[in-house]
């Protein structure tokens, strides 16, 4: 009860901006692994309050401190989101290639192959945020491995291929993603439906092709760049 000035502060702080981006995205990663657990521990605190310490718990000054870390959890959850889902400007091709890069040594079975037109500037920048690019490029994944998994029922011998090429058209980024999977049974059918809407949010597209299966995604470059240049 006696830390609610420093949190206070550490509150002031944050809603401020002023940290540096890191510092940022590890509060952010802070404020929601802390959010759950530090609603669960209120409760705890409060119910013990009540069973063993009932006048105390009805005493204004610890009611409103009990209030006020309740409205600090919410504030600094609703910060955290804040920070780690705005847009800023990444560096697409170093983020594509560190993504391929984890998940090449997470499924050494597979064959998953980065083909980056040799035109394309390695630090050309797009608006967006690690968070929506991760959830788009995991359900890809997630999707591709499924269909893979599902053809290695009929024929256990296939080596699964994932195909990523990127290239620059007309001011965008554009990205093919391929795989040789086969189709399989879903069961809620909202994967497309929420990369759509991320896309969607992130100013770019998403088109999805059948026979073979194909995904195309489409970034518009960010500022600062020579958006005239198109093939």
């Amino acid at each position: 009860l006696h830390m609610n000035p420093f949190l206070s502060l550490y509150n002031s702080l944050l809603k401020s901006f002023l940290l540096n981006e890191r510092l940022a995205h590890l509060l952010s990663d802070i404020s929601l692994k802390i959010h759950n657990p530090g609603f669960y521990c209120l409760a705890g605190l409060k119910g013990n309050l009540v069973q063993k310490y009932h006048r105390a718990f009805v005493d204004p000054e610890i009611s409103r401190a009990m209030e006020t870390l309740e409205n600090l959890l919410n504030e600094l959850h609703g910060q955290g989101n804040m920070l780690k889902c705005r847009k800023k400007s990444i560096q697409f091709i170093t983020w594509i290639r560190g993504f391929v890069r984890v998940k090449k040594s997470q499924h050494p079975a597979l064959e998953i192959n980065l083909d980056i037109e040799d035109s394309l500037c390695p630090d050309c920048l797009i608006s967006a945020n690690e968070e929506s690019l991760e959830t788009v490029f995991e359900n890809l994944f997630v999707n591709s491995i499924r269909a893979i998994n599902s053809r290695r029922q009929t024929d256990p011998l296939i080596v699964g291929h994932i195909d990523i090429s990127v290239r620059k058209i007309k001011g965008k980024i554009r990205l093919k993603f391929q795989d040789n999977g086969i189709s399989y049974k879903t069961v809620s059918g909202r994967g497309m439906p929420q990369l759509r809407s991320i896309m969607q949010d992130l100013g770019g597209s998403i088109r999805k092709y059948d026979k073979p299966y194909r995904i195309y995604l489409a970034f518009p470059l960010g500022e600062g760049l020579n958006k005239g240049d198109s093939r």
